[in-house]
């Protein structure tokens, strides 16, 4: 809202000036906060890819050094592990559609308030309904 509120703010020539899908794209998407959240994805990944490897390199290699009868049973259980996962992922297919459609479709509900507004702004600021439009 900071960012429309300077946008209202500007004289004419200097908004002119200004892409409209430029002002969009930095209105829609805060990228302090998608680069903190991939980065932390990112080193997540990483620390589970090494636990997962861990576990099975732990509950596979003891076994089968020991000469226990477990570690069939051990990688008979690991082969399951992702045939469960599909299923339980195909289960929910459904209703991961339905909440990416429905962010998908409130981006959209910005980008044209955000349109909206652009083509506005004369009137925003003669009538004094800045306010508004944030």
């Amino acid at each position: 809202s900071g960012l429309v509120n300077s946008f209202l703010y500007l004289d004419d020539t200097c908004q002119g000036e200004v892409d409209e899908g430029a002002l969009q794209e930095v209105m829609t998407h805060d990228t302090e906060a998608l680069i903190k959240v991939g980065y932390n994805n990112f080193v997540n990944l990483f620390a589970l890819l090494g636990q997962i490897f861990l576990f099975i390199l732990f509950q596979v290699g003891v076994p089968l050094i020991s000469g226990s009868s477990r570690a069939s049973i051990v990688i008979l259980q690991m082969a399951l592990f992702p045939v469960m996962i599909a299923v339980v992922l195909s289960l929910r297919l459904r209703v991961t559609r339905q909440t990416l459609n429905d962010r998908r479709d409130s981006d959209r509900a910005m980008t044209r308030h955000i349109h909206e507004m652009l083509a506005n702004v004369s009137l925003l600021k003669d009538y004094s309904l800045r306010g508004t439009a944030i």
